[in-house]
């Protein structure tokens, strides 16, 4: 069972205590640390109380000696089933629980999947159901990239592709067939069926500014009305970039009471390399000096979020309360007047990117608009759609690369020739063809080989007295920016990056992406708002 994942957790709010952990199946001794990051994370962090399940991920970090995992492996996932349910015989007229599967593995499909079923079946038939899941489990056989599997799983089997080694899963590359491809009982496990597509529908303009804020390594904020749209939207950003691996640190849900909350949320400055899921209205306040931040949902859900309710929200984190933290805070049932529209300090909450840099690139409207047609007139469903957006970001990535990869060919030396020397301390014997000398190791060789014969090495053809082998190879050439840059300036980049200002040469155009973090990490300019067009490209 550990092969796949670490543990179940349960988390029950609590009215004098807030979310207390309730239930570790199999038991794993995670710290007070990471006991309250499981704790808060599994609650939703938000000022719109309303009756419903959600399903979504977290990210959290761990300390890898202590609980046997490999020493890179500081984070683990959460993927949380959430009810919030009115029950009158409660004091607070209704409950808020959670189910989550914690795994160390980024199957976000598979495991979103499980949580979706899982959660159901917990609430009907309690901490029985966990066991028989755990048993389920234990008699999966290990993961292996790139395996088709059948994995039973509370009574019901779940078809599942692996992903191979350095790969992501598209629906072309897939063992599933795709004419038949079916999301309801074929799972990609990697990536949800239609995620990224669903979490940019309506801002689809601002994918292209997004894709190129993590191609940067810019820190991005993501606030939304849901945990599930915001750690969706992040799950599919960080693999939209694609064959790079984001190495920086993604927080596909992140509430006030995290651990490293004083460490993210600082007022004079911004960590690097961050992305941050949040839907408390708190950290519109609190994050405000970020120069990138991303607002997903209807905007008067968005509005409703950012009305009164924020000041109340403001007034627990000052307190260092938060989601779940006092008897009437987090995503509670206590009665909320100010939250309407017409609340104190409400102000219009438009969807979208909201970015002080001004993007290099911007969307490629044909193809946008063919996604949005193809959808309307019903030719293909949701997760073809969503699968052709990500082969579209994925060959982005592959373009951008282009010039990096030309570029370090010419670093890499060539493999030497093999070098033929004489070898010493050969003996000479005698035999009816006559004298011959023999290397040492040639000496104990098999009955009824003649000694004189040749033998092969690596495919190579050296003689008895004579040894053969590959020279070590030179070092890597160094690194040389201007070299670099004339490379650009002579072979140019992809169309598809360079259709962005007509004026400006492909050199230029490149260069300005990949210096853009050289300085502060922005680029100059009146800050760029949401719809996809974000201002002229600017050239360096």
């Amino acid at each position: 069972m550990a092969k796949w994942i670490m543990c179940f957790a349960t988390v029950n709010f609590d009215v004098d205590q807030g979310p207390t952990l309730s239930l570790v199946y199999p038991h794993v001794p995670f710290s007070d640390s990471e006991r309250a990051a499981i704790c808060f994370s599994s609650m939703p962090d938000s000022t719109i109380y309303e009756l419903y399940d959600s399903v979504y991920t977290f990210h959290f970090r761990v300390d890898p000696v202590r609980l046997g995992l490999p020493k890179d492996q500081i984070f683990l996932y959460g993927h949380v089933f959430f009810r919030q349910k009115r029950d009158p015989l409660m004091r607070r007229g209704g409950f808020q629980r959670s189910v989550a599967i914690i795994s160390h593995l980024p199957y976000h499909g598979l495991f979103t999947r499980m949580a979706h079923m899982l959660g159901p079946l917990y609430f009907d038939l309690g901490t029985a159901i966990l066991e028989a899941a755990a048993h389920n489990i234990s008699s999966w056989p290990a993961p292996t990239p790139g395996a088709s599997l059948e994995l039973p799983f509370v009574g019901t089997a779940l078809t599942a592709e692996l992903p191979a080694n350095d790969s992501s899963q598209l629906l072309e590359t897939s063992k599933f067939p795709l004419e038949r491809f079916d999301p309801g009982e074929h799972i990609l496990a990697s990536v949800t069926c239609d995620g990224l597509f669903r979490s940019f529908r309506d801002t689809l303009g601002d994918l292209w500014a997004c894709w190129e804020l993590m191609i940067l390594g810019e820190s991005l904020v993501v606030l939304a009305d849901t945990p599930a749209r915001c750690s969706e939207a992040i799950v599919s950003l960080v693999d939209i970039i694609f064959p790079i691996t984001y190495c920086g640190d993604y927080r596909p849900y992140f509430t006030i009471q995290d651990p490293d909350f004083r460490a993210i949320i600082s007022k004079t400055h911004v960590p690097a390399n961050m992305v941050v899921g949040v839907s408390n209205p708190f950290f519109s306040e609190a994050m405000a000096h970020w120069p990138h931040k991303l607002f997903l949902g209807s905007s008067d859900r968005m509005s409703q979020m950012h009305g009164a309710s924020a000041r109340k929200a403001r007034v627990l984190g000052d307190s260092g309360l938060g989601a779940g933290g006092a008897k009437d805070g987090g995503s509670g049932f206590a009665s909320d007047s100010g939250s309407g529209p017409s609340g104190a300090g409400n102000r219009a909450i438009k969807q979208g990117l909201q970015s002080k840099r001004k993007s290099v690139i911007t969307k490629d409207r044909p193809f946008a608009e063919h996604l949005l047609n193809t959808l309307k007139t019903g030719k293909q469903p949701p997760w073809i759609v969503n699968n052709m957006l990500r082969r579209y970001f994925i060959d982005l990535t592959v373009q951008f690369l282009a010039p990096l990869n030309r570029y370090f060919s010419t670093l890499i030396p060539q493999v030497a020739s093999a070098t033929v020397i004489p070898v010493s301390g050969t003996t000479t014997t005698s035999g009816s063809s006559g004298t011959h000398r023999v290397a040492p190791w040639h000496r104990g060789h098999r009955k009824g080989q003649s000694s004189s014969s040749s033998s092969s090495i690596g495919g190579m053809i050296s003689s008895p007295d004579s040894l053969s082998w590959f020279t070590a190879p030179a070092p890597l050439r160094p690194w040389r920016t201007g070299d670099f840059m004339t490379s650009l300036t002579t072979l140019g980049i992809s169309p598809q990056l360079s259709h962005r200002n007509k004026s400006a040469t492909p050199a230029n155009i490149i260069v300005s992406a990949f210096s853009a973090n050289s300085a502060n990490g922005t680029g100059s300019g009146s800050p760029s708002s949401s719809g996809g067009n974000h201002g002229a490209g600017s050239s360096s």
